[in-house]
Parts: C-alpha cells; sequence; structure tokens
C-alpha cells in the first residue's frame, strides 16, 4: 500500500529588494531581518554588475554574477536559516541599473 507522505506546510516570506542606487561599497541590508526561520533562501541580482553578499553583514560570504541568482536549499541537509538573520549586499563595481531580490521559504508555523 502506497501512502502519502507527510507533508510540512510551507510559506513565502515577504518578497525583500533594494534598488541599484541604494547598493554601495558597504553592505546594506536587503528589505528586514528575517521574522520566521527559513528552510530556503534565493537570491536574484539583476544588476549589471556582481554583488558580494553576506549574513553578518561584516564578511562577505558569497557571490552572485551580474543577472545571476543562488538558491540555499538547506532543507536537505536539515539545516536553517535563523530567526532574525538578512541578507546585506555590496556591489563590486557600482551598478547603473537593476535590483536584487531575496525569496524566504519557511515552514508554517516557525
Amino acid at each position: 500500500m502506497n501512502t502519502i507522505p507527510q507533508s510540512i506546510p510551507a510559506r513565502l516570506d515577504t518578497l525583500r529588494s533594494i534598488a541599484f542606487g541604494s547598493i554601495t561599497n558597504s553592505f546594506q541590508i536587503i528589505g528586514t531581518a528575517f521574522a520566521h526561520i527559513n528552510n530556503i533562501i534565493k537570491v536574484v541580482n539583476t544588476c549589471d554588475t556582481g554583488m558580494f553578499f553576506s549574513f553578518d553583514g561584516i564578511n562577505s560570504q558569497d557571490y552572485v554574477p551580474a543577472n545571476g541568482f543562488v538558491l540555499y536549499d538547506l532543507v536537505s541537509d536539515n539545516m536553517l536559516i535563523q530567526l532574525g538573520a538578512a541578507v546585506y549586499v555590496k556591489y563590486e563595481t557600482a551598478p547603473t541599473v537593476g535590483n536584487v531580490y531575496v525569496t524566504a521559504i519557511y515552514q508554517r508555523g516557525a
């Protein structure tokens, strides 16, 4: 007999973004800190230059090239992005167009 695995409802948090003109050569928070414990985070860079990203606002921890994205899928390793964490961005060279977007997915009730 086939059984349907127990599923946990997921919710999408409010989309966070920052426009190219607000991105500088020092880390800027993208939107607000997370109000939930997140399982999946997608960062999209639509700017015309590469961007450095940080989860502590101090150290560069990832890089996304112009018109690129990164997906952090932590579910498979049972890891989470903690409550109150945030994503920060700074430019490699000053962009002239575009935005950076952060999408976060969390479990219902988390």
